[in-house]
């Protein structure tokens, strides 16, 4: 079945043109196939939490922002805003994991020759 969308905040493309959105509404990770125009879940189960899993069992607050990789596709960044923490998808071996945490308001900035740049603000 194909996955569908709500609220849908950040985008990213691979090498291949296959489409990777960050789905706040569904507290999920969707991939568009940039050849038949499929909709998938990457990750993410629909439920709100905090989890990291390889078994299609990770779950997100609020994913806001995500990136591709430049060296690598199978790579993801997510900015899982709720959880204020950076995940990483392996869509290879479908680990998920938290790789910067407690950060207390965050955006993923990606630059041309995309980096990861991770903005930490601190409001009072």
């Amino acid at each position: 079945a194909t996955a569908r969308l709500s609220n849908p905040d950040g985008i990213a493309v691979d090498s291949v043109g296959n489409v990777y959105v960050a789905d706040i509404g569904n507290n999920a990770i969707r991939k568009i196939d940039g050849s038949t125009g499929e909709t998938s879940t990457v990750a993410g189960t629909g439920a709100a939490g905090s989890n990291d899993a390889s078994d299609g069992t990770a779950t997100f607050d609020s994913p806001s922002d995500i990136m591709v990789d430049n060296e690598d596709d199978s790579i993801l960044y997510v900015a899982d805003e709720m959880n204020h923490v950076i995940r990483k998808i392996d869509l290879t071996s479908g680990q998920e994991s938290t790789i910067i945490g407690e950060l207390l308001m965050l955006k993923v900035i990606l630059t041309p020759v995309a980096h990861l740049h991770v903005l930490e603000t601190h409001m009072r």
